[in-house]
């Protein structure tokens, strides 16, 4: 007679099933915009909320926005202002824009972005970044059904993962700074200059220093603010990371200041 046997499946090949459809679904579902996000340690949680209006420049510095909507879309470079200026001028909610860069993106692009989001009403920037990794010092032998399982259910999440993100202050309209008059300041300035180096009010300081210098103003200061001034070709990622390090050493507010005009010191 004829003998019914059922069909078994290692379970190992039906998660390399799963993962494969998830990894191709993913990025269908984050329609069209793709980007890798820079990396930080102290960010905070900030979940995912309907009505949030977020900005995205991907690697090639096309625009992307969802308006409150959850619906994204390209945004052409010139028609930018406006479209963020009719979001935001009957928005009651907040003045909040998300923003999801590419790491690897010149900071001109971001900074025609911040200084467009400021012209159009926002107040606050909120710089979406992943989650750095802690070093590990241990090698950890794990077996591959478990490796599976976990890829699997990180690409289920990746779209609803917890957000994190830093928030940056815009900088107030050009024409209110020029009518302040000239004189001495106590603001902390960080420079990202176009050589590859970074100034702390005017002094030359090494990338591996920061975090030092940071701590010599900041422990006993009372006002917690740090301005950052980037040169148009430093790496989005570059300018991330200078602001987390500051951030680590005690920075509570982080303002973005535009860069000099040319002539000027």
């Amino acid at each position: 007679g004829v003998k019914s046997e059922p069909n078994v499946v290692p379970m190992i090949d039906i998660m390399l099933v799963l993962l494969i459809i998830f990894m191709i679904v993913t990025p269908v579902i984050s329609s069209g915009f793709q980007a890798e996000m820079p990396m930080g340690k102290n960010i905070d949680a900030r979940p995912d909320e309907p009505e949030d209006v977020v900005l995205g420049i991907d690697k090639e510095g096309t625009f992307y926005l969802d308006p409150g909507t959850g619906e994204i879309g390209v945004v052409p470079f010139d028609q930018l202002e406006d479209v963020l200026r009719q979001v935001f001028e009957y928005r009651t909610k907040d003045k909040i824009l998300y923003f999801r860069a590419d790491q690897s993106l010149e900071f001109s692009h971001v900074s025609y972005a911040i200084e467009t989001a400021r012209a159009a009403g926002v107040r606050v920037l909120a710089a979406v970044m992943d989650q750095k990794a802690q070093p590990t010092h241990e090698p950890n032998v794990v077996p591959m059904i478990d490796i599976l399982l976990v890829l699997l259910i990180i690409f289920m999440m990746q779209v609803p993962l917890s957000r994190k993100a830093m928030d940056v202050q815009v900088p107030p309209d050009i024409r209110n700074r020029q009518q302040q008059p000239a004189g001495p300041s106590n603001n902390i300035v960080l420079d990202l200059k176009a050589d590859g180096s970074y100034e702390i009010n005017g002094t030359t300081v090494e990338y591996s220093m920061l975090d030092v210098h940071f701590h010599e103003i900041y422990d006993n200061r009372p006002a917690k603010i740090l301005f950052v001034r980037s040169a148009g070709n430093r790496r989005y990622q570059e300018v991330v990371e200078a602001m987390d390090i500051a951030r680590g050493a005690g920075v509570q507010v982080v303002g973005f200041t535009p860069p000099q005009s040319e002539g000027t010191d």
